[in-house]
C-alpha cells in the first residue's frame, strides 16, 4: 500500500492533507482500487466470501511477518 500511496501523492500533498485540505486524495480512488483488485483480491469480483478470503489471506501473511520481525529483535 505505501508503494501505492507514495507513487501517486507527492510530499506537497502530504503537506497539504496534513492541513486539512484532501483534493490531493481523489488522486489515490483509481490506483487503490487498482491495488485492492489486482493485489488483495487477485483479480477476484469483490463478493462478500472473496473479500473474507482475501482478509483473511492479509491477515496470515501480515503475523507472519509480525512474527518474523519479532523473532529477529529478540535474537538481536
Amino acid at each position: 500500500i505505501f508503494n501505492c500511496v507514495s507513487r501517486h501523492l507527492t510530499f506537497g500533498d502530504l503537506m497539504t492533507v496534513f492541513f486539512g485540505i484532501s483534493d490531493p486524495l481523489r488522486n489515490l480512488r483509481r490506483p487503490l482500487q487498482e491495488f485492492v483488485r489486482d493485489r488483495v483480491l487477485r483479480g477476484d469480483e469483490p463478493t462478500g466470501e472473496n473479500i473474507d478470503r482475501a482478509v483473511d489471506s492479509l491477515l496470515e501473511e501480515a503475523a507472519a511477518d509480525i512474527t518474523q520481525i519479532c523473532v529477529c529483535r529478540f535474537c538481536l
